[in-house]
């Protein structure tokens, strides 16, 4: 049986056996395509009763109905509850709702027809680290040993957690016109670094000193300077190459903090994140990124995109930002809460937490907490 070190699930999930599968698709399945069958014997080569053939239609089309519905809201149907599997989302780990279903079974049903696409697909899931076929690709689902479903996607929550990525983010480079956006979030006479290893992905290398508020309502931006890779503290200069009040060496400041946070890689690695960290294939800094750590994942199933996700660590600690991969990233909590990562968010993860991306995984640890 697969581990989650194969397969890029979290821990805890295991990929559905296949005799339970076959078993289940044939107590689920089976009974449309047989009255669909009687229905076309009796309808075409018996020239049979109509009542009959209405009667095998109408049957076949209400247990298709059950079926669907209970795979789409319950991510099980009869035949998958017999036999202890469920199908759920690869990125939330949720039921997948009346449409993948729907798409599901279509590029199944199809498959079916030629026979040859079918007995291919079959090839193909055998060898696949989660015995996906081409429609599970086709629908993002997996399937999985039964267990309790994440919990539903709470729309305050979700709103909570963009609401605090958009305030804490900054505008990229080329498009910041002069980090006013940002000084008008911070707080009176603290200089704001996003330098360093501190700066999230895509974020100006400046900083920004706010003046003494007119009001509660008003702040403006006094000065404007760029630093030598320091957060500097409240009341002290950053432009002299000085150290926060104590002649420590600037060089060696920042990573006593941010070393605390630590990856460890589904390969046995660790990774320290001192900096911006990029993972994946072949990963590319993008510009002002010169300094990421590159850290290639090996993936003979190409399921990791080159340049798949970036790992860092700020004032509020340590994030992950999806860079637009093609198979997706998703975060799973130490309380076994999951959340998908949209591409381009930034997303905060706690100490503990399973990052999964593609078919493989990193855990994330802080040493000493």
């Amino acid at each position: 049986m697969p581990n989650s070190r194969t397969t890029g699930l979290p821990p805890g999930v295991q990929v559905g056996a296949t005799g339970p599968r076959a078993l289940a698709a044939l107590v689920e399945v089976g009974p449309v395509w047989l009255l669909g069958g009687l229905a076309l014997l009796f309808g075409l080569v018996l020239d049979g009763s109509v009542v009959v053939v209405v009667l095998c239609l109408v049957v076949a089309v209400a247990w298709g109905a059950l079926v669907w519905a209970q795979r789409a809201s319950r991510a099980a149907g009869p035949g998958m509850r017999l036999d202890g599997v469920q199908i759920v989302g690869l990125s939330d780990g949720r039921p997948l709702g009346w449409g993948r279903v729907l798409v599901r079974w279509l590029v199944f049903a199809g498959l079916t027809v030629t026979v040859v696409g079918l007995i291919a697909m079959l090839v193909v899931m055998t060898r696949h680290p989660r015995r996906q076929g081409w429609h599970d690709l086709a629908a993002n689902a997996v399937v999985i040993k039964e267990r309790p479903l994440a919990p539903p996607r709470s729309k305050s929550a979700v709103g909570r957690a963009t609401a605090g990525t958009k305030a804490g983010a900054r505008p990229p480079a080329s498009k910041a016109p002069a980090a006013t956006k940002a000084a008008a979030t911070a707080k009176p006479s603290e200089a704001m670094s996003t330098n360093g290893g501190s700066a999230r992905p895509g974020e100006v290398e400046e900083t920004v000193v706010v003046a003494e508020p007119a009001g509660d309502a008003d702040r403006s931006v006094a000065d404007e300077t760029s630093v030598d890779g320091r957060d500097p503290v409240d009341g002290e200069s950053a432009d002299d190459g000085g150290s926060a009040g104590d002649g420590a060496d600037p060089e060696t400041a920042d990573p006593v903090v941010l070393a605390e946070w630590m990856l460890r890689l589904d390969d046995g690695r660790d990774v320290a994140v001192e900096r911006l960290v990029l993972l994946g294939r072949n990963p590319q800094p993008r510009v002002g990124e010169e300094d990421a750590t590159l850290i290639k994942v090996s993936d003979e199933t190409r399921t990791v995109s080159k340049s798949h996700l970036a790992v860092g660590v700020d004032a509020s600690g340590l994030y992950v930002m999806d860079r637009g991969s093609t198979n997706g990233t998703m975060v799973t909590a130490p309380d076994g809460g999951q959340r998908p990562c949209p591409p381009g968010d930034v997303v905060d993860v706690p100490g503990g937490s399973v990052v999964s991306f593609g078919d493989h995984w990193l855990e994330v640890r802080r040493p000493g907490h």
